[in-house]
C-alpha cells in the first residue's frame, strides 16, 4: 500500500508549516517502533515499518501531524538469539528519548500527544514516562496500542491460520502480511520458518507456555508466574507462528481497517479541550 510520506510528517515539514497547523489543531502522532530480528524472513525494521505505514495512512485520513517512527526500542530479549542485527537501548535511555521528544512538541505549542506503540515491548517501560509528561506539562497524552500477534481484536476475522497459530508472536501470519502489504520485496518467504513456540527447558512441566508471553501457566489453567525470557528460550529460529499464511491482501486489508479507527480516534480527541499548563522545557544540557 503506497503512501504520501510527506503530506504529514513534521520531517518535511517548514516551522511555518507548524505554525499554520497548530492555528487549527493541537495533535500529533510519534510512532515507537524498534530494530530487531524478525527470523530469516522479514527485516530487522519490521515493527518501525509497520507502525510508520499504519500512522501515515490514518494521520492522512484525520489531517494530522506526525512525526518519523523512532526507530530503535525495548528489545534486549532478542540479543540472545543467533539471529544477529538487534539494536536494543536501554530502558531508561528510551524513557528519556521519548519524554525529550514529546517535552519539545509540547514546547512547540502541541497539547495533545499520541504515542504509537509499533513495538510490543516498549509497552513494558513507557507508562512512568507518559504519566511523569502529564504531570510536568499538563498536557494530552496517550499511547495507542494497534493489533498485534498476540492481541488481535480489529482484523482477527482477517488472519486464516488455526488457533494454534494465530495469534503467532513474531514474524507469523500478520507481521509478514503487513510487511508484504507495504513492499513484498522486503519479505523473504524463501528463507521463512513455521515455529510453535514452547516451553523453556528450566521450567518443570508443571508449567506451560506456548509463546513469548512472560506470563508461565500452571497445570494448564492460570496464567500466575511472570518469567523475564529471551526469545530464544522459546523459540529455535527467532520466529513464533506461521508467515506462509501470508498473503499481501490481508495485509492491505488490516492495514487498511486498522488505519481507519485510528484515524477515527484521532478526529474524536479533537473534542479534548486540554492545554497544556507548562512548556518551558529547559533541561538542554
Amino acid at each position: 500500500m503506497q503512501f504520501d510520506d510527506k503530506a504529514w510528517n513534521i520531517f518535511y515539514k517548514t516551522a511555518k508549516d507548524v505554525e499554520d497547523y497548530l492555528k487549527h489543531d493541537d495533535t500529533i502522532v510519534i510512532p515507537i517502533g524498534s530494530t530487531e530480528q524478525h527470523g530469516q524472513h522479514l527485516p530487522l525494521g519490521t515493527d518501525s515499518i509497520q507502525g510508520w505505514q499504519i500512522v501515515a495512512h490514518a494521520c492522512a485520513m484525520a489531517k494530522v501531524l506526525y512525526t518519523p517512527p523512532i526507530w530503535m526500542g525495548y528489545s534486549p530479549q532478542h540479543l540472545m538469539t543467533i539471529r544477529p542485527g538487534t539494536v536494543t537501548v536501554r530502558s531508561e535511555t528510551l524513557r528519556n528519548l521519548y519524554h525529550d521528544v514529546a517535552r519539545s512538541l509540547i514546547h512547540s505549542g502541541f497539547n495533545k500527544i499520541i504515542f504509537y506503540l509499533a513495538h510490543g515491548s516498549n509497552q513494558k517501560i513507557i507508562d512512568p514516562i507518559l504519566r511523569q509528561i502529564r504531570y510536568e506539562t499538563g498536557a494530552f497524552i496517550a499511547m495507542f496500542k494497534p493489533d498485534m500477534e498476540y492481541t488481535l481484536e480489529m482484523t482477527k476475522d482477517i488472519w486464516v491460520g488455526p488457533p494454534e497459530e494465530t495469534p503467532g508472536w513474531h514474524s507469523g501470519e500478520q507481521e509478514t502480511a503487513q510487511i508484504m502489504a507495504f513492499d513484498e520485496k522486503l519479505v523473504k518467504l524463501e528463507n521463512a520458518k513455521k515455529t510453535q513456540g514452547h516451553s523453556p527447558a528450566f521450567l518443570p512441566s508443571r508449567f506451560t507456555k506456548d509463546s513469548a508471553d512472560p506470563w508461565a501457566t500452571w497445570d494448564g489453567k492460570y496464567k500466575l508466574l511472570y518469567v523475564p525470557l529471551n526469545h530464544n528460550e522459546v523459540t529455535e529460529t527467532g520466529v513464533l507462528g506461521n508467515p506462509f499464511r501470508a498473503t499481501k491482501e490481508n495485509g492491505e486489508k488490516s492495514v487498511a481497517r486498522q488505519s481507519k479507527i485510528m484515524a477515527e480516534v484521532l478526529v474524536e480527541l479533537r473534542k479534548v479541550n486540554i492545554v497544556a499548563t507548562n512548556r518551558e522545557f529547559s533541561d538542554r544540557a
